[in-house]
């Protein structure tokens, strides 16, 4: 990313960034602060949590290694229950673990039932009925397909393909892993940076609930923003795009030069 930025020369930047947007994105402005002229992020963040005890750390790898087996069901149950990575006795990222493990362990993982669920209401038992005619190898035929649901996993002709959507959740670091050099060095960025910083998210996400209560306290330029939450799930930016445009759009003309 930080080359693709250089390489065209991309200046006078806003940023906005949601779940893995922000994990990457963040530290992408972090090393490329002169290109940015503010930033906004939303259901996102940069974990950094170097004082994990390290039985809480072993407890979680043991858990993720186990051979036991979760399903669609099992695993939603358990993330529900979050409310934000951090939390008492870091319970966040022990919730968070069933998330890692079951993505790791599903060789298929139904990417576009998860995907619509999370914008849009779906009864339970269609929901079973599509990851049982997925798994044995009708999904493309069920009638009890949503059209989110069938764009979501257009993407994916095969389960091949889904080596990202499985790997990627283990490398969210809700414990101390090697990226924690990297993400120390951007919250030292961010502790500094004075220019417009807005927080705008859903307030109703389990994974990132108060995610923003960081970086209002840590960020010089989030003084005097409009922060807020305006509901939508995880994927807010589909489920309230126009809202979520609206303040965006008035967040870059309340701060430009211009």
């Amino acid at each position: 990313m930080n080359q693709w930025l250089v390489q065209n020369d991309f200046t006078n930047l806003t940023f906005f960034g949601q779940d893995w947007g922000g994990l990457i994105g963040l530290r992408m402005v972090a090393d490329n602060g002169d290109r940015f002229a503010r930033v906004a992020m939303g259901n996102t963040g940069l974990p950094y949590n170097p004082n994990v005890p390290e039985s809480v750390v072993e407890e979680i790898k043991a858990f993720r290694d186990s051979p036991k087996k979760l399903t669609l069901f099992s695993m939603m149950t358990e993330v529900r229950k979050m409310n934000g990575l951090g939390g008492k006795a870091h319970d966040g990222a022990r919730l968070f673990a069933y998330w890692q493990k079951y993505t790791w362990q599903t060789r298929d993982v139904p990417a576009g039932i998860i995907a619509s669920t999370q914008m849009e209401k779906r009864n339970q038992l269609s929901v079973a009925l599509e990851l049982f005619l997925g798994a044995i190898g009708l999904r493309k035929i069920s009638p009890f397909r949503t059209s989110l649901s069938t764009i979501y996993e257009a993407p994916f002709p095969n389960p091949e393909y889904k080596m990202a959507v499985r790997a990627m959740p283990t490398q969210v670091p809700s414990i101390p892993d090697q990226s924690l050099a990297a993400q120390k060095k951007a919250w030292t960025f961010f502790e500094q940076f004075e220019k417009p910083f807005l927080c705008v998210g859903a307030g109703n996400d389990p994974v990132t609930n108060g995610f923003e209560k960081q970086w209002l306290a840590k960020v010089p330029g989030s003084k005097g923003q409009p922060h807020q939450m305006i509901g939508g799930g995880h994927f807010f930016q589909w489920a309230k795009a126009e809202k979520l445009s609206a303040i965006l759009a008035d967040f870059i003309l309340r701060n430009s030069a211009d």
